[in-house]
């Protein structure tokens, strides 16, 4: 039925996503499946039917497999947190479907399994440096086309020759010489797949379409996402790597400001918000450009803990905020004074949300390594953090949000001194150097009552400048607080990273 298509819609629970039937001509809406209040993705087959479910209760991941409408959904898979199978969409032959899955292997691979016995009937690719995030395919023409993961840059491994051809012929008027890498994507097509919409960006650039016509390659740009910006004003992020403490690999990024000197540079230390699952990658980012062009040295970490590494990379974060997750980023500071790359008395730490954890707590743990901080709706209290339970879980839901979360970040009894040691509302007192918050009074895991005592504490010490925005949810989440808050931290960081050596 093409003028049927099926999707998603909170309709009948803001809190839960029902699939309907939309007839696109009409607009009649016919309610298909409903939610009972724990799936969180549906796949569709080719003929638009729902065969495949999956569920989560936060800690217990589970896959539904259903042969026909007329059928019932049954359980296939089952995985704890550690592991992970998400299907991307039926192959067209049997009941086989394709599915990112790490389920005994370090990272994570493309695989074909079998839904009526559940058995791994294929590994289509693997990488051994890197978990497979993103695979494109046609789920009409029942057609892999590519898998694509994050190394120090975006990388990509073609699986349909003719998607392949494509992409060099796009790559071939794209990146000239001399040229800085685009990467290239193909974000949309029409079903004769002639014509294609092309997006591109860089690390300097933040991108363009283009609509490019297969049967005579000609390629076409409709616009740029930010025509104003010159690129070649921009800096350059590189991908860096370096030993931590107890050996293990750390990859992250360094962007330096443009001009010939690389060496004694005043460095802004970005740890990524988190603490699991998130990351950072190669590509433009403006808050990084924004602080390079200032004349900062910006310093970007994928600690321990941080998605893309592997299993293993990801487990060895657990139970270790405030731990070894931190010296992480002590290790990658160290690495750049060792290198001669930053000036050792211009370092400033400058994070969100767990990010902004990590900058007080390493303020607060290490004062003679940094000489202020910027916090943006930053965790402050990891009590009040793990028992925060997010607004769309139901109460069924909780207890095992709260079991992760015990084996994740900690047990409030049996880690009760680690986790108030480690927590900044405790220990106000060893904040020695500048530091300036920014907090949106609507933010659901913010306490602000407690933020209000801690932000008291520290303005007696005089070592605090503090915003508050009433109406927000997070803080530079519109444009008027956006201006406010980058003003105010670039006179902040200009106030104590330019002093006199």
């Amino acid at each position: 039925m093409p003028d049927i298509i099926t999707i998603t819609m909170n309709k009948r629970d803001s809190a839960k996503s029902d699939v309907y039937r939309l007839n696109v001509r009409n607009g009649l809406l016919t309610p298909y499946l409903v939610n009972p209040g724990n799936m969180t993705d549906w796949v569709v087959d080719a003929d638009g039917g729902i065969r495949i479910a999956k569920a989560s209760d936060g800690v217990t991941e589970t896959i539904l497999y259903r042969p026909n409408d007329k059928m019932p959904f049954k359980t296939i898979i089952q995985n704890n947190f550690k592991n992970t199978v998400r299907p991307i969409g039926f192959t067209g032959e049997k009941n086989y479907f394709y599915a990112l899955s790490n389920v005994n292997r370090d990272r994570t691979a493309l695989v074909k399994i079998n839904a009526e016995n559940v058995k791994e009937e294929q590994i289509i690719y693997s990488s051994d440096k890197a978990d497979i995030q993103r695979v494109d395919y046609l789920k009409n023409r029942h057609r892999l086309e590519l898998a694509a993961w994050d190394e120090a840059k975006p990388k990509k491994h073609f699986l349909d020759a003719n998607i392949k051809a494509i992409y060099d012929d796009l790559d071939k008027q794209l990146n000239t010489a001399g040229a800085d890498s685009n990467e290239i994507n193909i974000a949309d097509r029409d079903t004769a797949e002639n014509k294609f919409i092309v997006a591109t960006h860089t690390d300097r650039n933040s991108g363009s379409f283009y609509l490019y016509e297969h049967s005579t390659g000609k390629l076409t740009k409709l616009n740029d996402n930010s025509s104003i910006i010159n690129p070649d004003v921009l800096c350059v992020m590189q991908p860096i790597s370096y030993k931590a403490t107890d050996g293990l690999l750390i990859n992250g990024y360094l962007t330096l400001p443009q001009g010939e000197n690389k060496t004694n540079l005043p460095v802004i230390v970005m740890p990524h918000d988190g603490p699991f699952g998130g990351r950072n990658s190669w590509g433009y980012n403006p808050e990084v450009q924004f602080w390079a062009s200032r004349g900062y040295a910006v310093f970007q970490v994928n600690y321990r803990g941080s998605s893309g590494y592997g299993k293993a990379f990801l487990n060895a974060g657990y139970k270790e905020v405030g731990g070894k997750m931190q010296q992480d980023i002590t290790d990658g500071v160290d690495w750049l004074i060792a290198n001669k790359i930053a000036n050792p008395r211009k370092i400033a730490i400058y994070g969100r949300g767990f990010g902004g954890f990590s900058a007080l707590y390493g303020v607060s743990s290490n004062p003679k390594l940094y000489n202020c901080a910027v916090v943006q709706d930053g965790f402050i209290n990891f009590f009040s953090y793990i028992n925060t339970i997010p607004p769309f879980y139901k109460s069924s839901l909780q207890k095992m949000y709260l079991q992760r979360m015990y084996q994740t970040v900690g047990d409030p009894v049996k880690d009760f001194n680690n986790l108030r040691n480690i927590s900044p509302a405790f220990h106000p007192d060893k904040i020695k150097v500048p530091v300036m918050i920014f907090q949106a009074q609507r933010d659901p895991r913010a306490n602000i009552s407690e933020l209000d005592t801690y932000i008291h504490q520290l303005q007696t010490q005089k070592v605090v400048s503090y915003t508050s925005y009433k109406k927000l949810r997070w803080s530079g989440s519109n444009d008027s607080s956006r201006l406010d808050m980058y003003s105010k931290i670039e006179k902040f960081l200009d106030n104590n990273m330019r002093v006199k050596p």
